[in-house]
């Protein structure tokens, strides 16, 4: 019997192949071509490409930042192979698939081979940016007045809870652990779901919000003193502060976003403090999460949401009863909204989908949005 020879063969494994991977769920594909990138880019040719590069650039990191946020899931498996391949554009890659959460699942395989190969502090910097990214989607909530955190799925049922005292702000962390805010304690803590306390680390009293920075400093918000935001050193000395009775801040970027009270804004600030931009809001307000439109999401004291645009122009889209302590929307138009009611989920076209009472008054929450 003659064996045909690898050059006659090659065209009918191709086209095996071909069709195995037509027949393979979306985020296999994805991840298959992650890793394929992980070799040195080629010219630019894509939108996609050309941000990719300019990451590398100071004067253009920015900009692109927030072009590949806009891009989405399609901007993934680029992402990650610029992580793998290291140089000055990894870490934007990284924080960019940050900023993505859960839609950048695909990354995990491309993102685990880059942290075995990696030295620390670059390390734990992956293994914290894997636990955000990879896993079930997810509703991570801080339950202050019952001292817990909970789990939800996005059917609305109550996955697993945990002790936890006086939470105001949780995600998750590497080995199956989560990270919150201790507010009593003015506390970062990191917990096992049993509720066993693995660390404990003194912030500032009545913390309301913590965004760790790439160089080890932190920027916070706390409730005493009138509310306020500041950048602190890994020592926690105060490298800036405003006193402008803040409520909770998050970090976007190169930027912080913030909420005040008194006057009632939504503020931008560089990491450096300076302010950027600040607009009006109509009413106090607590929550604060940014959409790649560029517009904002906030939620109020009133129980009313809001969308912010570029110009401060607020459209209420949502209403609850009670204070509304945060929202975050999918980019489907989905909602997730916590407040003294519980926990919400609406359509894209303000329909109530679930209403989970049962938890009581919910604070902050970290969501793993569906990819």
């Amino acid at each position: 019997m003659t064996r045909r020879s690898d050059a006659h063969a090659s065209p009918v494994r191709g086209t095996m192949v071909a069709m195995r991977l037509a027949a393979a769920p979306a985020f296999v594909l994805l991840a298959a071509v992650a890793a394929a990138q992980e070799q040195a880019p080629r010219e630019p040719r894509t939108a996609i490409e050309r941000h990719l590069l300019a990451l590398a650039d100071p004067a253009r990191r920015s900009a692109a930042m927030f072009a590949l946020w806009r891009e989405g899931p399609p901007a993934v498996p680029m992402l990650a192979a610029a992580v793998a391949r290291g140089g000055d554009g990894a870490a934007p890659a990284l924080r960019v698939l940050l900023q993505l959460g859960g839609e950048a699942a695909p990354a995990a395989p491309v993102l685990h081979r880059a942290m075995d190969k990696a030295a620390e502090p670059w390390r734990s910097e992956l293994a914290a940016a894997i636990a955000r990214i990879e896993g079930p989607p997810c509703i991570l909530l801080s339950l202050n007045e019952k001292d817990e955190v909970a789990q939800v799925d996005f059917d609305g049922k109550i996955v697993r809870r945990a002790a936890c005292k006086g939470p105001w702000g949780v995600w998750p962390m590497p080995g199956d652990r989560f990270g919150a805010i201790s507010f009593d304690q003015g506390a970062v803590v990191l917990c096992d779901w049993d509720g066993t306390v693995k660390n404990s680390d003194k912030v500032v009293h009545s913390m309301t919000s913590f965004q760790p920075l790439d160089d080890g400093s932190r920027v916070t918000t706390n409730w005493e003193g009138d509310g306020v935001l500041a950048r602190r050193g890994a020592d926690n000395a105060v490298i800036w502060s405003k006193k402008n009775d803040s409520f909770r801040s998050l970090r976007l970027f190169d930027q912080v976003l913030a909420v005040t009270r008194k006057p009632p804004s939504l503020t931008t600030l560089s990491l450096d403090g300076e302010v950027l931009n600040s607009v009006v809001l109509p009413t106090p307000c607590c929550g604060v999460f940014p959409l790649p439109n560029g517009h904002t999401m906030v939620s109020a004291h009133s129980g009313q949401v809001f969308e912010v645009d570029a110009d401060g122009k607020a459209r209420e889209v949502f209403k609850v009863q009670g204070i509304a302590n945060d929202v975050v929307r999918l980019r489907d138009g989905r909602t997730v909204v916590s407040g003294a009611s519980g926990l919400l989920l609406f359509a894209a076209d303000g329909k109530v989908l679930w209403h989970l009472k049962d938890l009581g008054k919910c604070g902050p929450m970290f969501v793993r949005v569906p990819w």
